[in-house]
């Protein structure tokens, strides 16, 4: 069963096609199966234009194939605060999945494929490593370890790891352009156990937002699991579950008018729910964003989902 999941999480092109299937026939499912089909979003367009900086981004598996709207996002945001991104096209899973999955020396042929992509971009430029899923991230950073008897990738691993940053740790530093108040400014922060735990980042996503006219809610029990956890809300369906209904109450307690998250496993689970949206906190930064090289603001409220702005990727 583990390797049957690896072999299909790790297969973004099926996944995607299963994932409209399920969208289809979602209505004759039994809802613990519908729950598990998050709705498609249209991921809107990527920027264009040079930079004069230029970041890497993690493109991802899972993400890629059900939520690729995170990295557009991601795209226009850091577009606004003059930061180019760049998917590189060999890097694709970080190798959470396989390594999660008892597939530890498969995790560890992803990571190298993932350094030998990485490195040449490095080299010619690319500051850092953005990745917008701290689940990803917290995998990465642990790249060292994961190749502590490799001398020839644990230099290029102990690299990427040190030059790996989540959006956030560049957004609270950056000359952000103009903003205006968010239309419905009431919101909910889910941090992910690999955002607390594992980057130690707790509490910087609701300081940034805040910081841009939100009012986060104060979330009981905030350092909980929300059942995810990777494949073990396949595994374990039934505490994954309980898990999340206990997150959902206390994400949704402050009546929210949504609630932003950090990581795609996260995302698929919590969106299965009931109570306010779930979306990438990233969303709601493009949302008061306004861009420099534009005449007006083009995007609305908080409840945008694309941006007009620039060519398809």
């Amino acid at each position: 069963m583990r390797e049957g999941l690896r072999r299909l999480i790790l297969s973004p092109g099926v996944f995607s096609i299963l994932m409209g299937f399920g969208r289809w026939f979602r209505p004759l499912f039994p809802k613990a199966l519908q729950d598990k089909i998050p709705t498609k979003i249209v991921p809107g367009t990527w920027p264009p234009g040079q930079h004069l900086r230029t970041m890497l981004l993690l493109k991802g598996c899972v993400q890629s194939a059900t939520a690729a709207h995170f990295n557009a996002t991601t795209a226009r945001v850091f577009h606004k605060i003059g930061i180019g991104l760049i998917e590189v096209p060999k890097a694709d899973c970080c190798g959470a999945v396989s390594f999660h999955l008892d597939a530890i020396e498969a995790a560890r042929g992803q990571a190298r494929a993932n350094l030998d992509a990485w490195s040449p971009q490095l080299d010619k430029g690319a500051e850092v490593l953005i990745v917008n899923s701290s689940g990803c991230a917290a995998f990465i950073k642990d790249y060292p370890d994961l190749l502590r008897d490799d001398p020839i990738y644990l230099p290029l691993a102990k690299r990427v790891s040190a030059l790996m940053k989540d959006p956030v740790e560049v957004l609270e530093i950056a000359d952000l352009p103009g903003t205006h108040s968010p239309a419905e400014p009431s919101i909910a922060v889910h941090e992910p156990c690999t955002l607390q735990h594992g980057l130690k980042l707790t509490g910087r996503i609701t300081n940034l937002l805040s910081r841009l006219g939100y009012i986060p809610q104060p979330i009981v029990d905030n350092h909980l699991c929300c059942g995810s956890a990777g494949a073990y809300v396949l595994l374990h369906p039934k505490t994954a579950t309980t898990l999340k209904v206990n997150k959902l109450t206390a994400l949704n307690a402050g009546a929210p008018t949504a609630v932003y998250t950090a990581n795609i496993g996260c995302w698929m689970h919590l969106s299965g729910g009931d109570g306010a949206p779930v979306r990438h906190w990233l969303e709601a930064v493009e949302a008061v964003l306004v861009d420099p090289r534009a005449t007006s603001d083009p995007v609305g409220g908080i409840g945008v989902r694309t941006h007009p702005v620039g060519i398809q990727r």
